[in-house]
């Protein structure tokens, strides 16, 4: 399904090892990057041409690490910095959804990571960041996960045809993610919130904001899927918070348990202070202070699987009713089958994504298109997960009439 000139890019590049591939069954719509030189490695993690102006002579520029973020039990956040020179001379430029060739230092070959921020982040700052997990047999996995700090430099070279155009933009957009498939729908949310924002922010009491506008009609519906803890699951979060209504989340918890959602809701009831001393308690203290609560709640989930010696009943605050969990969790889906669910902001689920939660998230996006006057402007989809999840999702978004023109995948090398 990827084509040959794609493929022939990777190999080119001396090879991918990344978690991330470069392929999606209808390109997107607009013009993509500049072909990438046909350049290798010199078999010591730098590629080969000499650099002028922080750009290499097959593409690549400098990026520093600027910061390491523990996102999960397995998951590594790294903020990447861009000389400045490469940003406005647009020496480095990326669209919502692509991803980088990472040359790390000495490793063999490049890794390849979704960008997980904006182009507006890189605009504003000269920063941009990718999730990398946790991988036993790959080399540039092992050095951000082991080896890497602030202030260590590295080579990317932006690549892919999976992203969001601004026609894309301009749709109803449903996205599908598994596991750390979230990264270039992140990159895509994001932008969609930086172009829709109205001017002002502030929102009086009535929920208007400063120009006397209310709650946004719904745009744009995430679908995620992870066994437990899902990763840059307070980014997510936020956005939902953000968008006011136009961007709504169902996270999908695959392997959860009773005793897992028991605990969860035991480790929300803690305070902050109390999540750090358990997850120091653990052995997981790495990068606290830069999580928010939905994270530090996320990784104390993770710790209950990962950690041999921790107890599936963290010392908190007394477990809720059976009843009072089962309602409240049969009150979520409730909220979320209702046609009234603008700015709920983000639920969970146990259970995989199937027909049902694909079908109620476009009939929804179809219904706010209407309300808002753009009844002729159909659902765009983008899928980005493990192959046989995508391929699924694919096929059922097919049968629920969505157009073939309408379904962007990344398939993962």
């Amino acid at each position: 399904r990827r084509s040959s000139a794609r493929i022939d890019q990777g190999l080119r590049s001396g090879g991918r090892e990344g978690p991330m591939g470069c392929g999606s069954s209808v390109p997107a719509k607009g013009p993509g990057p500049a072909p990438r030189p046909a350049k290798g490695t010199d078999g010591s993690g730098t590629p080969e041409g000499k650099a002028t102006n922080g750009i290499g002579g097959d593409g690549t520029i400098v990026a520093t690490v600027a910061e390491v973020r523990q996102e999960t039990s397995a998951v590594k956040l790294l903020r990447l910095r861009v000389p400045t020179k490469s940003v406005e001379g647009g020496g480095f430029a990326f669209r919502p959804g692509q991803w980088v060739d990472f040359y790390a230092p000495g490793v063999d070959k490049p890794g390849g990571y979704s960008i997980a921020s904006s182009p507006g982040q890189l605009a504003r700052d000269g920063t941009f960041d990718v999730a990398c997990k946790q991988s036993r047999t790959q080399g540039t996995s092992h050095w951000i996960h082991d080896g890497a700090k602030p202030g260590d430099e590295v080579r990317v070279r932006v690549g892919g045809e999976f992203f969001m155009s601004t026609e894309d933009g301009d749709a109803p957009l449903l996205m599908v993610a598994g596991g750390i498939g979230i990264s270039p729908l992140c990159a895509m949310l994001e932008t969609l919130l930086e172009r829709s924002r109205p001017a002002g922010g502030a929102r009086g009491e009535d929920g208007s904001d400063a120009n006397g506008r209310r709650k946004r009609h719904l745009r744009a519906v995430l679908l995620y899927s992870e066994k437990t803890e899902h990763a840059l699951s307070g980014r997510v979060r936020d956005m939902a918070l953000r968008s006011d209504g136009a961007f709504e989340c169902v996270f999908h918890r695959t392997a959860a348990g009773r005793s897992t959602v028991a605990a969860k809701a035991q480790f929300e009831a803690m305070t902050t202070a109390e999540l750090h001393a358990h997850l120091q308690s653990v052995g997981m203290d790495l990068g606290l202070d830069m999580m928010t609560k939905p994270e530090l709640v996320d990784l104390a989930v993770a710790s209950l699987t990962v950690v041999p010696n921790v107890s599936s009943t963290p010392a908190s605050p007394a477990k809720p009713p059976a009843k009072l969990r089962d309602a409240r969790q049969a009150e979520e889906a409730e909220q979320w089958d209702d046609s009234d669910t603008c700015g709920q902001g983000a639920i969970t689920r146990d259970g995989r994504i199937d027909k049902k939660a694909l079908g109620r998230a476009i009939d929804r996006l179809r219904a706010a298109a209407v309300s808002e006057g753009r009844s002729g402007t159909d659902v765009v989809a983008f899928l980005c997960g493990p192959p046989k999840m995508s391929d699924a999702m694919e096929k059922t978004l097919l049968k629920l009439g969505l157009p073939k023109r309408s379904v962007r995948l990344e398939r993962w090398w």
